[in-house]
């Protein structure tokens, strides 16, 4: 296992001690251990952006090529419009494109998430502090049973996601909803448009920020994945368990990256700050895998 004690900290003093409960003064007092995780992160991606860079690269010229063809079907089956549209007040909702649309994203996501484990898995080989091979993208790839179980794997973490975001942020959108079709623009009627919209907003945001408290607490689940014999439920239940004291810490770091991912938006910056941002997932995540398992081994020897 990739996690186990043997080669959690490979080169990795810093979150050693914090592992071991011996965390440094400094540490504790002057540096959010976030920020240890960081520093670390980019340490051990200093001299390997060249190949983080070219997986990440290549993973997105697949996803784009899927695009493409997504696109090149669609117009071969002559479905045309935007799955939603607001027509005066009313909601139309173009079945036939949600139906295609949703199909070929899904065959797509299954074909592509080998790939992306595979990736996660170069990437946290990488914060062991040894090299690791680019070609590893392709180990899910080496026979059938680690194929079929990595599509699974991937794809029940995926909409497991997707359940924990839609949950979280449809009272908000239903809210801004129901405000754009709320009839009436005048008096009383637009203040309370204005009320709903503020409402709605409030909400969004409020939801954005519960389901990232949730979803932080899974952030282990992909590296865990990476020993193939752990099934995805199982990934969970330890994320959970792993995360339970430290999701605060975990919540920063993710916070923390929201202003390179808005710089995502101009796509350059994407290719240093993918990469970044599971390295430092990663190793966060193994320091508290570590911990998670000393704990385990004490109360078992108990």
């Amino acid at each position: 296992m990739l996690f186990s004690k043997e080669n959690a900290f490979d080169g990795y003093a810093d979150v050693r001690g914090f592992s071991s409960g011996r965390e440094p003064p400094r540490f504790r007092r002057k540096i959010p251990f976030y920020r240890v995780v960081r520093k670390d992160a980019a340490r051990c991606l200093f001299r390997r952006w060249g190949k983080a860079a070219a997986g990440f690269l290549f993973l997105t010229g697949i996803w784009m090529l899927c695009s493409l063809l997504r696109t090149l079907i669609r117009q071969a089956a002559s479905v045309t419009g935007a799955p939603f549209a607001l027509e005066g007040r009313t909601l139309v909702v173009n079945l036939p494109r949600i139906f295609v649309d949703g199909g070929l994203i899904f065959a797509s996501a299954i074909l592509f998430s080998p790939l992306v484990l595979g990736y996660i898995r170069f990437i946290y080989q990488l914060t062991t502090g040894r090299e690791a091979p680019l070609m590893m993208i392709f180990d899910s790839l080496r026979s059938m049973r680690t194929l079929l179980w990595s599509m699974g794997s991937v794809i029940t973490m995926w909409l497991g996601s997707m359940v924990i975001l839609t949950v979280c942020l449809l009272p908000g959108a239903l809210t801004l909803f129901s405000a754009g079709t709320f009839p009436g623009s005048d008096g009383k009627k637009a203040a309370l448009r204005i009320a709903m919209l503020l409402l709605g907003g409030v909400l969004l945001i409020i939801g954005l920020l519960f389901a990232i408290t949730l979803l932080v607490r899974f952030i282990a689940v992909p590296f865990i994945l990476t020993d193939e014999h752990t099934g995805i439920f199982q990934a969970a239940a330890l994320s959970w368990r792993a995360t339970r004291r430290e999701a605060d810490g975990v919540f920063s770091l993710v916070i923390s990256f929201l202003p390179l991912f808005l710089l995502c938006i101009l796509l350059i910056p994407a290719i240093f700050v993918i990469p970044y941002f599971i390295a430092s997932s990663g190793l966060y995540a193994r320091v508290l895998l570590d911990r998670e398992i000393q704990r385990r081994n004490m109360e078992s020897g108990r």
